[in-house]
């Protein structure tokens, strides 16, 4: 009787965590310029993250915040193709290369103030051979936003 009654907990738990388990992406519509180091400037996509549930952990706790992915490119015009760019999702200091991608592909195009972003993450079927390119969740159209410590650079855009 006891093991029939965990059996239906656990077989409910797997139905419903993943029902309740709910993330809403809400991506910022412009990207801040800033100067970089290494490379010349620095580009922040920024997207607000809010939900519940952590299906790994098996917990329906509430969450909220915000992220960041930078691109640093060398030009703020024209096409800039993957191998001419760097993307990381953890830090906007070029040099911390904990969350640099090593494989993607695509491209970004800056015109005038505007930033289209069309770039391609693989996946692997097996953890080694490719399976398909899965869309990056920033690919879209952006508004550029300079930093105050680029005005010059803004103004004769």
């Amino acid at each position: 009787m006891f093991s029939k009654v965990i059996l239906f907990i656990l077989i409910a738990l797997f139905i419903c965590l993943p029902i309740v388990c709910i993330e809403r992406n809400v991506v910022f519509p412009d990207v801040t310029v800033t100067f970089a180091k290494q490379f010349k400037y620095k580009l922040e996509l920024k997207v607000h993250k809010w939900g519940r549930g952590n299906i790994h952990a098996m917990t329906c706790d509430k969450y909220d915040y915000y992220h960041s992915d930078w691109l640093f490119v060398n030009t703020l015009s024209g096409r800039i193709d993957s191998n001419q760019m760097m993307i990381n999702k953890v830090s906007g200091n070029e040099n911390n290369t904990l969350g640099v991608y090593s494989t993607y592909r695509g491209y970004i195009e800056i015109t005038g103030n505007k930033l289209s972003v069309n770039i391609e993450f693989p996946s692997y079927a097996d953890g080694v051979h490719l399976d398909r390119w899965w869309p990056y969740e920033f690919n879209g159209q952006y508004e550029l936003r300079y930093d105050t410590t680029l005005s010059n650079i803004r103004n004769s855009k």
